[in-house]
């Protein structure tokens, strides 16, 4: 009987140890969740503002393009 009540006791220390070390992993993993949403929506910004840029840059092309045509036909 002693024996199965020690056991029980080691098994009761174990689950408090697996309980307190799930804790602390979500913890950190929400941490780690924040900081991925932050990045990500840092890149969203990025990508945005390059996209602008890109755009930007084409229809300058376009027109420097157009320009050359106009030239050459004349």
């Amino acid at each position: 009987m002693a024996d199965l009540a020690a056991a029980a006791a080691r098994l009761t220390r174990a689950v408090d140890r697996l309980e307190a070390a799930v804790a602390g992993q979500r913890g950190r993993s929400t941490d780690k969740q924040r900081q991925l949403a932050q990045d990500l929506a840092q890149a969203q910004a990025e990508f945005a503002e390059l996209t602008q840029r890109t755009d930007a840059v084409t229809e300058r092309l376009d027109g420097a393009i157009d320009l050359i045509k106009t030239a050459l036909e004349a």
